[in-house]
């Protein structure tokens, strides 16, 4: 049995309230497209997946503070208000995220290698897992953390196979104590 938003004496005022049609004036319509690509650009991690769609919930916002006004053009302080709504929850969700990118196994090894302070091999990424996690998943959180530009890797010749060490990317995209090329990483 569908249930009806409005009781039996509002469906005549539910039916007949026609739909507000927003719209943004000049310097609204600028200020969004300046600020449109850096909403709709993709965030990987849980901090992305809880901050994905921001241009429409900043849209959404600038329309309800339109309506608070009793218009329905949407204005400069309108959008300028749901963008500051938007970098607050932005802010909050980089707090309770982080870089974690919702996979144990991927955050366990960002974890180590943060801990070390000057990253981690291989080899010892795979004993973080005692032998219990298969070769093929840590290759794939490894990869994983590569593409999200959290962990770097540095290969490096030795007498026999390549050394692979990891390092954590700071925010400038630097690797924290990477190896120098003629120095040989801890435990290759």
């Amino acid at each position: 049995m569908p249930v009806s938003r409005c009781s039996t004496d509002q469906k005549t005022h539910c039916t007949s309230t026609p739909e507000i049609l927003f719209r943004r004036d000049a310097a609204a319509k600028e200020l969004w497209q300046d600020c449109y690509p850096a909403l709709s650009q993709l965030r990987p991690g849980l901090h992305g997946a809880a901050t994905s769609r921001a241009e429409a919930q900043v849209l959404r916002l600038s329309a309800i503070y339109a309506a608070l006004d009793s218009t329905s053009v949407i204005a400069l302080p309108h959008l300028q208000a749901a963008l500051a709504v938007w970098d607050y929850c932005y802010a909050s969700a980089s707090l309770l995220f982080g870089m974690s990118t919702g996979d144990p196994i991927a955050d366990r090894i960002r974890e180590a290698i943060d801990a070390s302070g000057d990253g981690l091999s291989k080899h010892q990424i795979r004993r973080l897992f005692h032998g219990h996690v298969e070769g093929y998943r840590i290759d794939a959180a490894l990869e994983t953390l590569e593409n999200v530009g959290a962990l770097t890797a540095h290969r490096q010749p030795t007498g026999g196979r390549t050394s692979t060490h990891w390092s954590s990317m700071k925010e400038d995209g630097q690797a924290e104590n990477a190896p120098a090329a003629d120095e040989e990483p801890a435990g290759a």
